[in-house]
């Protein structure tokens, strides 16, 4: 099936014939959309030890050995990939040893803080 349009550019008209060719005519493929990131939960040995979650560099040590801490308190801060993520306690205890300091990197699995 043939169709006529006019079409006007920059002043000019100009008439056209459109062809359609066999097959129908599709919207192109939506891909799905990407995940949603989910907040990564620290590593916990049998021991207590809160491991990184990810490769990434320590921005802020919030505690100190002798601390008593609740589950969720703020560990410590972990930058990976440019995104800041809170590390927090597991479980209720005493901070035994702090692993890590400000401005270290650390690889994934690598203890952090020991509770006790």
């Amino acid at each position: 099936m043939k169709r006529r349009f006019r079409i006007t550019v920059e002043g000019k008209s100009w008439e056209v014939e459109v062809e359609e060719l066999a097959g129908e005519a599709s919207a192109p493929a939506v891909s799905a959309p990407a995940p949603t990131p989910v907040r990564s939960t620290p590593v916990v040995a049998i021991a207590g030890e809160v491991r990184a979650p990810a490769p990434g560099k320590i921005l802020r040590v919030a505690v100190k050995p002798g601390d008593r801490v609740n589950p969720h308190d703020l560990l410590l801060v972990l930058e990976t990939m440019k995104i800041e993520s809170r590390i927090e306690a597991p479980m209720a205890g005493t901070i035994k040893a702090v692993h890590v300091s400000a401005g270290e990197t650390v690889q994934t699995g690598q203890a952090l803080v020991t509770l006790v």
